[in-house]
């Protein structure tokens, strides 16, 4: 049996770790982890992979955004005209030194702060709540059809209508 895996390097506290992810024999997903030498993380669904994956993504981006962010001036060190003119680059960056208007104040509304735990916070646009909601929702009237007929009872024909719309967004 072959085993399949990828093998990727990040760095964590200035430090270059690794870690693979195998097909385990039982068709599911390990993690194998090159930090502490052994498996960390074991019988994953490739959906609880990927959530995995995107929560750790998620993680850096914070531990990023609150202690590693670069001066903004550096932006003016590092441009080449290689991918950009000149003019594209000058006109992005008097977009970003803009004053906010009411109207991207109003736009800016939209949104929702979502408490992470920890002091960690999210900006998230409310429609993606409302989506993200209504697939859970969703989720659940699929277990079969009594949980399904629990559901529509529960929030009345009006409100499961729009679940069912919702749900089919992106």
């Amino acid at each position: 049996m072959t085993i399949r895996y990828i093998f990727w390097l990040g760095i964590k506290g200035g430090k270059i770790v690794g870690s693979f992810i195998c097909r385990q024999p039982n068709g599911l997903l390990c993690r194998f982890s090159m930090v502490v030498d052994t498996i960390t993380d074991y019988n994953m669904t490739e959906e609880e992979y990927i959530e995995k994956f995107a929560e750790d993504a998620r993680e850096t981006a914070r531990d990023i955004i609150k202690y590693h962010l670069a001066p903004y001036e550096r932006i003016d060190e590092y441009f080449a005209p290689n991918n950009m003119t000149v003019e594209e680059f000058e006109k992005i960056k008097a977009e970003m030194a803009a004053e906010i208007t009411p109207a991207d104040k109003t736009e800016k509304e939209e949104y929702e702060i979502v408490d992470l735990g920890n002091g960690l916070y999210e900006k998230r646009k409310k429609q993606y709540i409302k989506i993200d909601v209504a697939k859970r929702i969703w989720k659940i009237a699929g277990l079969s059809p009594e949980h399904g007929n629990a559901v529509m009872d529960i929030l009345g024909e009006e409100a499961y209508q729009k679940v069912m719309h919702l749900q089919k967004e992106e």
